[in-house]
């Protein structure tokens, strides 16, 4: 017998934040303990970081014929961030069908259904298609020593018919992602002394200039750039492309004129469309905004946008499934980017969880409905049997 809340209760108390990876061994061992007793097979894969702290990622298998689904989720979680005003973050709490604490929802409920339907699936025998299983670490951090690690050392593990991530939303049935720029934009000047401004080449003072246009930049974007995915709400017609400066950077003391001023930049492009293409956009209109401004460019990072075609067999037969028992979802996409990058275009991959809007991931009292939890528990059972 599978307890599903109270392991979820045990892996939510374990702090597997991603910027400190505490207690990530911890939680791998759980799940690998929890996973065994309920007779399933299950490997640990250790990917090599150089800081030394382990890094364990999670294959728990289930069956061995049919088709390969593989099952996608991650046991790293933001910081907790506290006080919250329901429980503390790493202390869960049931109240009224929500369960609380951080990553409820994001990602290790989705852990604790996914065990569940293995546990109901293996005490009425052999499925009809193999399931696999993937908790992975570093998620949060872009997965450097998570799926990307895997995907680069040892992509055999990734293969299988498809992919079914479920750090996903269960509002909606997304078949693709957005590609992600980050950039930075260092804007220069002169530092001085505030008595003697004149000497002196404030950048600030440039930064209302370049934030105009990056912000007539991005609702040129949200017009003229769209994905073929609807969005889910939010956005009328296709999910467009956007652009956030997220951070501002300058001066370092009361009395001192900054010499150089920093912008950090997040470039969302939509399920489908092509991110080099977007960064050389991206490069071509800094320079359009910053002419006669000394200034210094740099990508941080990219990661590609990915798209399934919904015509696809077994897309349409996943979607076909889970209207009994999430009744009739839009087909969208994401509005962030996820792990389906690593699996596209080997595979389809559908996108469907327990997340929903209102339960606060990355933010305080998160939580996640025991019914969201049940549901995906079915869907599980459903994808074994009839796939």
């Amino acid at each position: 017998m599978f307890d599903m809340l109270n392991f979820l209760k045990r892996l939510v108390s374990l702090d597997t934040n991603s910027t400190t990876k505490s207690n990530y061994r911890e939680a791998a061992q759980l799940i690998k303990s929890e996973a065994e007793r309920i007779g399933a097979d299950v490997e640990i894969v250790e990917a090599e970081a150089p800081d030394g702290k382990p890094r364990p990622n999670v294959f728990v298998r289930v069956g061995r014929g049919g088709k390969k689904i593989l099952i996608v989720t991650h046991f790293d979680v933001v910081p907790g961030n506290p006080p919250w005003k329901v429980t503390e973050p790493f202390k869960p709490k049931l109240v009224n069908g929500k369960l609380y604490g951080r990553g409820a929802a994001d990602n290790k409920g989705a852990i604790a259904a996914t065990l569940a339907a293995f546990a109901d699936i293996l005490s009425e025998g052999e499925p009809k298609n193999s399931l696999v299983m993937i908790a992975a670490c570093d998620e949060e951090v872009g997965g450097e020593y998570g799926l990307r690690w895997i995907h680069e050392n040892h992509p055999e593990l990734l293969a299988g018919d498809l992919a079914w991530i479920v750090d996903a939303s269960c509002e909606y049935i997304a078949l693709g992602a957005s590609g992600v720029i980050w950039a930075r934009l260092v804007i220069k000047g002169k530092g001085g002394h505030p008595g003697i401004p004149k000497l002196a080449d404030n950048p600030i003072y440039k930064l209302p200039r370049v934030i105009t246009g990056l912000v007539e930049y991005a609702r040129w974007l949200e017009k003229n750039e769209q994905s073929k995915l609807k969005a889910f709400r939010f956005y009328e017609g296709g999910i467009p492309g956007r652009l956030s400066v997220t951070i501002v950077r300058a001066g370092t003391k009361e009395n001192v004129i900054p010499g150089t001023l920093e912008l950090v930049i997040d470039r969302r492009v939509p399920p489908g469309l092509d991110v080099e293409k977007a960064r050389k956009d991206l490069e071509r209109k800094i320079a359009e905004i910053c002419s006669g401004i000394e200034y210094e460019f740099s990508v941080i990072r990219t990661v590609r946008s990915y798209i399934t075609d919904p015509e696809n067999p077994l897309v349409k037969r996943f979607v076909e499934l889970s209207k009994r028992v999430y009744g009739e979802l839009m087909l969208s996409g994401e509005y962030g980017g996820n792990d389906g990058v690593y699996f596209s275009p080997r595979m389809p991959v559908v996108c469907l969880g327990c997340i929903r809007t209102e339960n606060n991931i990355h933010e305080k009292d998160e939580f996640v409905y025991v019914s969201d939890l049940e549901r995906l528990r079915e869907m599980v059972k459903l994808v074994a049997s009839e796939l």
